[in-house]
């Protein structure tokens, strides 16, 4: 609230609030874009859902306004994944739900590629994926060749209703020439294990 009133009182180029795709709670690998509906969302994607209709200012104090949903954020210093596989620690959740992901520097550069278009656009969403929807077995498998240990154990665990969806990039590819570096885990993960 205080940045809302803090943005009434003069004008700002570009707005620009990052998100989550935790906004979308659809199953069964639904392929999803910012069109999809966020009803039934988790408790944690309804905040995040509130905090981003409080984010759209009024179109006259603000030139430009984005919402960015990112995807599971990963890279160096936030690469939980290999840390678990590495120790040998069992995941929680069903090994074959679909996990959507994007490495920190695209998702710097989707914030730049936002911040520098030339067109006005006032309340534009767009989803940060790399697009691949590998699955959190696929991953944990690739990762535990890649280390030389023993592939952990899934405990098949998801409750009924647990989101696994295939969330679509489409959007940021076509308006704003954004492209990830990374387009698939096993380069993203490549480029942190290369550097550790």
């Amino acid at each position: 609230d205080s940045v809302m009133k803090w943005l009434e009182g003069g004008s700002v180029g570009s707005f620009l609030f990052t998100s989550s795709i935790s906004v979308y709670p659809q199953t069964e690998k639904r392929f999803v874009d910012e069109t999809a509906s966020c009803a039934g969302v988790s408790e944690k994607g309804g905040l995040l859902l509130a905090a981003e209709q409080k984010c759209f200012p009024p179109v006259s104090t603000v030139k430009r306004s984005f919402i960015l949903r990112l995807a599971g954020l990963y890279g160096p210093g936030r690469h939980l994944l290999i840390d678990k596989v590495k120790n040998g620690q069992e995941f929680q959740g069903n090994a074959d739900r679909i996990l959507n992901l994007i490495h920190r520097d695209d998702a710097v550069k989707a914030i730049l590629n936002c911040l520098e278009a030339d067109q006005t656009n006032i309340g534009r969403i767009y989803n940060v994926s790399d697009g691949s929807h590998s699955t959190r077995g696929q991953i944990v498998r690739w990762l535990a060749e890649k280390l030389k240990v023993t592939v952990p154990t899934f405990q098949e665990n998801d409750e009924e209703g647990t989101s696994n969806r295939k969330v679509s990039n489409n959007r940021i590819l076509d308006e704003l020439s954004w492209s990830p570096q990374f387009s698939s885990f096993q380069t993203g993960y490549d480029s942190i294990l290369g550097s550790a």
